[in-house]
């Protein structure tokens, strides 16, 4: 297919990319038109139709598109494209017609696989030195990578390549040394990809100077670019960072770690802007502490203990690179840096019990234990404590049903089931339908079905039993009266619909007389079309359907976009 000049080159290697990266996902190809998601800063949807070799209409719904343009998420489309095709040419090729009816593509690319390998293997040593040669000279990062892999040692001259693969990327993603919003991702991107295909071979190869090096180099970039940081992606380069760091200095000793620790403690200020100082800050205080400015952090933590006197929770302190941390968690953690006795910690644990995190700790161990009598008793002590607190009720729950569960205790197991469901929602219904299994009286199973959706107050949860059940016009009702009714109704279309199409009609009549009013670009007016041609597909819709658009086409004339996507559903 010619597909390329309707990218800008750069637009293009961007595509190439993100295909090569494994970003295009939940691709499908049927009748002339391709749908793809495809991994950005959101989750893209793309679509694109062709015909024969040529591609017809492309959308993506990423910002860049919705501004006209062909983006890199079509690209990578098109590449993966291409690529499927290619695999069934080759399937083609190594296959008879009905094997390929019948193999997998992994099937043929292993085939493929071992087809190039029994060429490599008739290639003498002195030519495949020689191919290999040339490539290295034609391709700077290959070069890189094998000197990173191969090389007795790192000089400073490779140290500088590769600080300009740095400076490569920097160059590739900025304009005027700035990073846009379109840019940011694949900015940070590469170079976590730089860190993690680079700087940690070095690491494992102990070539811990160079790897240190490195790692600041894309610390003091990350930590000083200008760049457009709404999705927060600079902090991944730099927990990235903070992880190489850590890497280091677990292979270090003696004079090295000194030489680190008076990195560190030389570039506190001015090194990175604002925030990013953070990262040097903490990875000090974490790893260079004295024994005496543990036990200052530790009366600070207890200050913040005493402060939570009467409440269950004993909260959290703020880290950059860990987020929130358990303040007890924390404190044993010092504790042990002490080389506090079990005993010492203990004794802390005790005095502490009336936070929920001591409590926890107590429950993770007899079930380690196997004592599932201790940690029965200590989950049903700390429900009645902790009841101002849903989601340890929750996690108390779930708790005690495994431990029923494996005790083989079926009555108290269905009592906590219940309980259970009538108070929170599960990804899943796998609880709903276990206590289902375990009552096989109809009428029973009936009033406690009545309990948990009168009592639970989650749409989603309380819609998806419905539905199990075959209760549509339940089912229906409550969507009514959802605030996500649309999206609730968009779940259960197909069952709701064979019985009460016309009330399923009815909610979408009115979502659209709504949004209608409310939109103004293509991607609204899609969204918009979308429902109506909903209706437009129902048997009792299509008159409406038909009157709706009849309507919009002489109210909204001068809407270009919105008249285009009527046509596309043959309005």
């Amino acid at each position: 297919m010619e597909w390329y000049n309707l990218f800008r080159q750069h637009i293009l290697d961007r595509g190439a990319e993100y295909y090569q990266d494994g970003y295009v996902e939940k691709i499908d190809i049927k009748d002339g038109h391709i749908t793809a998601k495809v991994e950005g800063t959101n989750l893209y949807s793309v679509d694109i139709d062709f015909d024969g070799e040529e591609v017809v209409y492309m959308t993506c719904d990423c910002p860049y598109a919705e501004e006209g343009n062909n983006c890199k998420h079509m690209a990578a489309v098109l590449f993966k494209f291409e690529e499927i095709l290619s695999d069934e040419d080759e399937k083609k090729d190594d296959f008879t017609i009905e094997e390929f009816q019948s193999v997998s593509l992994e099937e043929a690319l292993k085939r493929r696989k071992e087809k190039i390998k029994a060429l490599v293997d008739k290639i003498p040593e002195n030519e495949i030195k020689k191919l290999l040669v040339e490539q290295i000279l034609n391709d700077d990062t290959l070069r890189n990578k094998l000197l990173l892999l191969y090389s007795e040692k790192i000089d400073a001259k490779q140290i500088l390549m590769l600080k300009e693969e740095v400076d490569a990327i920097v160059r590739d993603n900025s304009v005027r040394g700035f990073i846009d919003w379109y840019h940011a991702l694949d900015f940070t991107s590469e170079l976590q990809c730089f860190l993690n295909s680079k700087v940690k071979i070095l690491i494992e190869r102990n070539m811990l100077d160079a790897a240190f090096d490195l790692t600041n180099y894309v610390f003091h970039c990350i930590g000083n670019i200008a760049m457009d940081d709404s999705d927060g992606s600079s902090s991944y380069v730099a927990d990235n960072c903070y992880e190489c760091w850590k890497l280091i200095l677990e292979k270090c000793s003696g004079e090295k770690k000194k030489k680190i620790k008076k990195w560190f403690e030389e570039h506190q200020d001015g090194y990175v802007i604002d925030f990013m100082e953070e990262y040097i800050h903490e990875f000090y205080n974490e790893e260079f502490l004295s024994d005496e400015d543990i036990r200052k952090k530790i009366m600070e933590l207890d200050e913040i203990l005493s402060d939570r006197d009467g409440s269950n929770d004993c909260s959290s302190i703020y880290s950059i690179r860990y987020g929130y941390e358990n303040v007890i968690i924390k404190r044993i953690e010092y504790m042990k840096k002490l080389k506090c006795s079990e005993h010492e910690i203990d004794i802390f644990l005790k005095k502490n019990r009336h936070f929920f995190t001591v409590r926890e700790i107590e429950i993770e161990k007899f079930l380690q234990d196997g004592d599932y009598k201790e940690a029965e008793r200590v989950l049903i002590e700390s429900k009645k404590l902790d009841t101002d607190y849903p989601a340890q009720m929750k996690k108390y729950s779930e708790k005690l049903i495994k431990i029923y569960d494996i005790v083989g205790d079926e009555s108290a197991c269905a009592d906590e089931l219940l309980y259970y469901m009538k108070n929170f929602q599960e990804a899943e219904l796998d609880y709903f339908l276990k206590l289902k299994s375990m009552i096989k009286d109809e009428d029973e199973w009936n009033k406690k079905v009545e309990e948990i959706i009168s009592e639970n107050r989650n749409d989603f949860y309380v819609c998806e039993i419905l539905n199990e059940e075959k209760r549509y016009q339940e089912l229906i009702n409550r969507i009514k009266k959802s605030f996500n009714k649309i999206y609730l109704l968009d779940l259960y279309e197909k069952n709701i619909k064979k019985t009460m199409g016309y009330e399923v009609i009815k909610i979408y009549q009115e979502y659209i007389k709504e949004e209608i009013e409310r939109v103004s670009n293509r991607k609204g007016y899609r969204h918009v079309v979308k429902y109506l041609d909903k209706i437009k597909r129902s048997k009792e819709g299509k008159k409406l359907a038909q009157e709706i658009a009849d309507s919009w086409r002489i109210r909204y004339k001068r809407r270009t976009a919105l008249m285009d996507e009527l046509r596309k559903i043959g309005l």
